[in-house]
């Protein structure tokens, strides 16, 4: 699986249609284990940041770092 963007993230909400709820940010689960942590891992090589489960270590999503870019 390819690491997700920035734009692709900035489209994403949740499945309920018509929600109401703010969806400025996101927040990441797995579906495995929705109320155990994640894991995380930078992989400097390629800018990728990999979460997994805590739990049972499953692959949840990877997500590619914007190099040179600051938060606002």
């Amino acid at each position: 699986m390819r690491p997700l963007t920035r734009p692709e993230l900035d489209a994403q909400g949740c499945g309920i249609p018509y929600c109401g709820h703010d969806h400025s940010t996101l927040y990441f689960h797995s579906q495995c284990h929705p109320k155990a942590g994640l894991e995380a891992s930078y992989i400097k090589a390629t800018g990728e940041l990999v979460l997994n489960c805590q739990q049972c270590h499953k692959f949840v999503t990877r997500l590619l770092i914007a190099p040179g870019q600051e938060a606002t």
